[in-house]
C-alpha cells in the first residue's frame, strides 16, 4: 500500500512575503501511514520511531553524507538497518547499499515527516487500521541454509550480510522483544532504533505483535542462524 496522505506541514505566506512552514504534533493519521509504508504498529513509541525514521532518511543519498550515516547507525546493526528500508521500498541502491538513495515512496515519507514538530506532544488517537505483513516470493527451500534465512529476512545481500546475520542472531535471543526491556536496551541503546527494529521482525512475521514473543516462523530463523553461526565456529576451528 502507499503512503496515504500529503505531508502535514502547511506553507504560509507571512508578512515578510516568504513562505513559511506550520509543522504538526506527530499523529495518527502520520502513524497511519507509517503503519502503511513502513510496516509500524500502534503498539510501543510510534513516534520515537518514526523521528528515527526521518533522521536517516533525510541522510539521503547516503553516498554524498557517509560520515553522518555511518555516525547515526551503530556498525553492529548498520546492514540490518540498510536491508530493512530496502525491504520498505523507500530506499534503492547500485553495487552497495551503503551508497543508497530515496526512492519516489521514500521522499513522500521523508516530506511528510519534515512536517512534525518533533518537540510537540504527540496527538496519537488511531482509527482502526491493519498492521501490514511482507509478502514473500517463493521460498529457497531446496537451498543452503544461509540462503533460506536470507530470503526470510528480506536480505538485498549487498554489502556485509554476515554482520546482518550475526545482529539478528543477538536481537531475537531477547525475545520477548519490548522497547523498554533492559537487555534490548543494552544492545541497541536508542529507543527509536529499537522500537523499529521491533516493528520490522513483527512485519517480517518473526515476532508477535501483541507479546513480542518469536512466532514459529522467528522460532525456525532463530534456530538457522544458531545452526549458521556453530558452522561458522567450525570453519574457524579447521
Amino acid at each position: 500500500m502507499d503512503i496515504l496522505c500529503p505531508a502535514p506541514g502547511r506553507l504560509l505566506f507571512n508578512q515578510k512575503k516568504s513562505f513559511v512552514m506550520l509543522k504538526n504534533a506527530f499523529n495518527g493519521l502520520t502513524l497511519c501511514n507509517l503503519i502503511s509504508a513502513m510496516g509500524f504498529n500502534k503498539t510501543g513509541s510510534p513516534k520515537a520511531a518514526a523521528q528515527f525514521v526521518h533522521e536517516l532518511l533525510s541522510l539521503a543519498p547516503f553516498y554524498k553524507n557517509l560520515k553522518d550515516v555511518d555516525a547515526l547507525l551503530p556498525r553492529s546493526l548498520y546492514y540490518t538497518m540498510l536491508y530493512a528500508f530496502t525491504t520498505h521500498d523507500v530506499m534503492e541502491h547500485g553495487g552497495s547499499v551503503g551508497g543508497s538513495w530515496l526512492t519516489n515512496k521514500g521522499k513522500a515519507l521523508r516530506d511528510e515527516l519534515d512536517g512534525i514538530d518533533w518537540k510537540l506532544p504527540e496527538q496519537t488517537t488511531l482509527l482502526e487500521f491493519p498492521s501490514q505483513r511482507h509478502k514473500f516470493g517463493p521460498g529457497f527451500e531446496a537451498q543452503s541454509v544461509t540462503s533460506q534465512v536470507s530470503h526470510r529476512l528480506d536480505h538485498c545481500g549487498c554489502g556485509c550480510e554476515q554482520e546482518a546475520f550475526d545482529f539478528t542472531a543477538q536481537l531475537l535471543k531477547l525475545a520477548p522483544l519490548k522497547h523498554d526491556s533492559a537487555e534490548l536496551t543494552a544492545l541497541v541503546p536508542d529507543l527509536g532504533m529499537r522500537q523499529f527494529l521491533i516493528y520490522h521482525m513483527t512485519y517480517l512475521g518473526l515476532v508477535d505483535q501483541a507479546t513480542g514473543d518469536l512466532t514459529s516462523d522467528g522460532i525456525e530463523v532463530a534456530g538457522q542462524l544458531v545452526e549458521m553461526e556453530n558452522e561458522e565456529e567450525t570453519d574457524s576451528e579447521d
